[in-house]
Parts: C-alpha cells; sequence; structure tokens
C-alpha cells in the first residue's frame, strides 16, 4: 500500500495559518491522536502477556487508590473497552500546571525518586463513575467514548503494574516499537528532529459536540443524563490540544 507523497504544509494565500510547502517524504511522521489509544492498549496487552495483569481483574488491584467513589469493582476490560464511566473529570479542564505537574510526578517515579504532589492524580483517584458501572457488565454494555480522559487512567495503570515502573511512553518504545523496527512515539525526545513532524491544523468544526439533536434511543444506564453536557465535557477535559508537540511534557 503505497501512501506516500503530497505535501506536509499547503501554502495558501487565503489562510495565513500555513506556511511554506514541505515535501511529504519517507521520514515524515504525524500526529495519530486517538489511534495513540491502540498503542496505550498494546502496553496493557504486554504487561497480560508477561503475566503482570488480567484484563479481569479490578484497577484497583494495581491502583488501590483508585478504588474508591464506586470504581472499586471497575476491570481492566472495562477500562480499556470505554465502558469505565470516567469519560469527563469533575471540575474545570485539566491546565497546563496540571498536565506538567502530572508529567514530572510520572518521570520522578520512574527514577526511583519520591514523586511531588500531585493535583491531577487527586482527581483522578476521586473521580466519580457518572453512571454506575456493574458487574458484571450489562448485556449489551454501556460504552462511552473516552476521548481524553482514558490517556491518563491508562499510563497510570501502566506504570503501576510495570515492575520497572516505567511510563507508556517509554514501555512503548522499548517492548513494542522498537523490537518490531516501528518508526512510532508516544511523544518525542528532545534531540528528535521535529522538521519530521507534520504540521497539522484543527479543523472548523460546523456542529456544535452540545447538539444531541441525532442521538438515538439510549440505554437505561444513561437515563437522566446530560449526554450532551457529558459529550462537550469530555472533549473539553483538557485546556489545551496543542500540547502534544510540547517535548518537554515528559509524557
Amino acid at each position: 500500500l503505497y501512501l506516500w507523497g503530497g505535501k506536509q504544509v499547503v501554502a495558501s494565500s487565503k489562510d495565513k495559518r500555513f506556511g511554506e510547502d514541505v515535501e511529504w517524504s519517507e521520514g515524515t511522521v504525524a500526529n495519530m491522536f486517538s489511534c495513540t489509544k491502540i498503542m496505550a492498549n498494546l502496553c496493557v496487552c504486554w504487561l497480560v502477556q508477561c503475566g503482570l495483569v488480567s484484563f479481569g481483574d479490578a484497577v484497583a488491584k494495581h491502583w488501590p487508590a483508585f478504588g474508591c467513589n464506586g470504581k472499586e469493582r471497575i476491570t481492566v476490560r472495562q477500562l480499556l473497552s470505554h465502558q469505565a464511566a470516567l469519560c469527563a473529570l469533575d471540575g474545570p479542564p485539566v491546565s497546563m500546571a496540571e498536565l506538567r505537574e502530572w508529567c514530572d510526578r510520572m518521570q520522578a517515579v520512574e527514577a526511583g525518586e519520591d514523586p511531588p504532589p500531585c493535583a491531577l492524580l487527586e482527581r483522578l483517584e476521586q473521580q466519580r463513575p457518572l453512571w454506575p458501572v456493574t458487574q458484571p457488565p450489562a448485556v449489551p454494555p454501556f460504552v462511552a467514548y473516552h476521548p481524553i480522559t482514558v490517556g491518563f487512567f491508562v499510563s497510570e495503570l501502566v506504570q503501576r503494574a510495570d515492575p520497572a515502573r516505567r511510563r507508556l511512553r517509554r514501555l512503548f518504545h522499548e517492548e513494542i516499537a522498537s523490537k518490531l523496527g516501528a518508526d512510532v512515539f508516544i511523544g518525542v525526545e528532545p534531540h528528535f528532529d521535529t522538521k519530521r513532524i507534520a504540521k497539522l491544523y484543527a479543523a472548523r468544526p460546523s456542529v456544535k459536540v452540545s447538539d444531541t439533536s441525532s442521538t438515538p434511543e439510549l440505554p437505561r444506564e444513561a437515563a437522566g443524563l446530560d449526554v450532551g453536557g457529558i459529550t462537550q465535557r469530555a472533549f473539553g477535559a483538557i485546556e489545551r490540544f496543542s500540547v502534544w508537540r510540547q517535548r518537554d511534557l515528559n509524557i
């Protein structure tokens, strides 16, 4: 399958967001956004293969502080398959300061140092499911896409279950990408040639995420939920989407 060609950036006299043309080459890399969830799930699969985690485990088995406020029995399988009812966090969107603090904490854990206090970690641990999560799961299960928050929860799970306490990005690189010779990364290191990274520009949505006029009939678990409001909170769970280019976050 041949997919090499075109431009990294298309120049436009009508839209000043775009810069000069750059040829898309064999070494060009682009942000895959939510496809990163697949890579994160592969890290959990690696832990399962190693006998360190089971999909049927309660997340709290590996992360005891997670097991409160109705999350005690949520399983790894439910977390990975967007059934954990944690698609949005209470309170304001995660700020840049909270994100940096969380990244610094994970880096300290990886280095074997005493981790600093972390407001985001406390928010994750204290968060209540937005609807009851049953065991065994309902049939069919109630699934609600977790566009952003699942990254925080899975990152914490992976680092806690890995005996070396590696961050998600490092475990993925060492155990999966490098062994496959794959030019795929979760975040980039300071020495990475940023000229390889294609510039991306957000589309201008024509429909608000709170528009639920076409929402189908909801299962009983969603009765009484403000689905539009939860959707808006879920996609707005972080203050800025552009942080993926900031290498110093050390996710």
